[in-house]
């Protein structure tokens, strides 16, 4: 039964659901009837991959470095922010790491579509002066990630500190991030999610054709999205086996 009868050579059927595959053929439909069915094709829709989110924990919206990065929001427990002028050393992006959210124990729980990412966490200690005096653990997804975490003594004073981690999966439609203390606050400069992209297999290509010549045969098809190249394979019976034509 058909599902639609457009009069061009193109249809978009919407509507659907992401994650079913779907299976297509197309007639030819003319007032001395109806074609065979075409071979048939087939696709998944997908929902659009979700986007980075960037936080600048403790601070209003910022562009640096020509990226923008979101006023603090969702976090949870109870934390306090401050700001600083301070200069930060080892980053182009100082104004990330002039603001901070800290507190004895406190998380972010951000918004994030089902799927697999990785978080980039950025500190500097612009409060200490010496090795010791702040001292925390941090979770991702409930998995120790950082523990008796020392920013000063890793890089030092108001130096800029990147600590990232791939292949966090969320499935509850939240990443939480959470800290807890051990000396003093546990505090964040900014943070940063970046979804993870899967590698899929191109489509099988279509619309092939073969031109006989003398002693040899010119093949054409269409493009296949997302191919780097193609393996070509010949046989001299139908059906196959086939073996590279190289």
């Amino acid at each position: 039964t058909p599902i639609a009868s457009p009069t061009s050579n193109g249809y978009t059927d919407s509507g659907l659901t992401n994650g079913t595959p779907y299976f297509y053929v197309v007639s030819a439909v003319d007032s001395a009837g109806e074609s065979g069915n075409s071979a048939q094709v087939s696709a998944t829709p997908q929902a659009p991959a979700a986007g980075s989110v960037r936080i600048n924990s403790g601070g209003p919206q910022v562009t640096t470095s020509g990226v923008v990065w979101g006023a603090d929001q969702y976090s949870t427990g109870t934390s306090s922010t401050a700001t600083s002028s301070i200069a930060i050393a080892g980053t182009p992006d100082q104004v990330l790491y002039q603001s901070e959210r800290y507190g004895t124990t406190f998380a972010y729980q951000i918004p994030v579509p089902a799927g697999a990412y990785t978080v980039k966490l950025l500190f500097a200690e612009i409060y200490w002066t010496s090795a010791g005096r702040r001292v925390f653990n941090v979770d991702v997804e409930g998995q120790a990630q950082l523990t008796n975490f020392d920013i000063y003594a890793l890089v030092g004073y108001a130096t800029a500190l990147v600590e990232t981690f791939p292949n966090i999966t969320v499935n509850d439609g939240f990443l939480t991030v959470s800290f807890t203390t051990s000396v003093d606050n546990a505090k964040i400069s900014a943070i940063e999610v970046d979804p993870q992209t899967t590698a899929t297999v191109p489509p099988t290509p279509t619309g092939v054709t073969a031109t006989a010549g003398n002693a040899q045969v010119a093949l054409a098809w269409s493009a296949s999205s997302g191919a780097t190249s193609y393996n070509v394979k010949r046989s001299t019976a139908s059906g196959g086996p086939y073996s590279s034509a190289d």
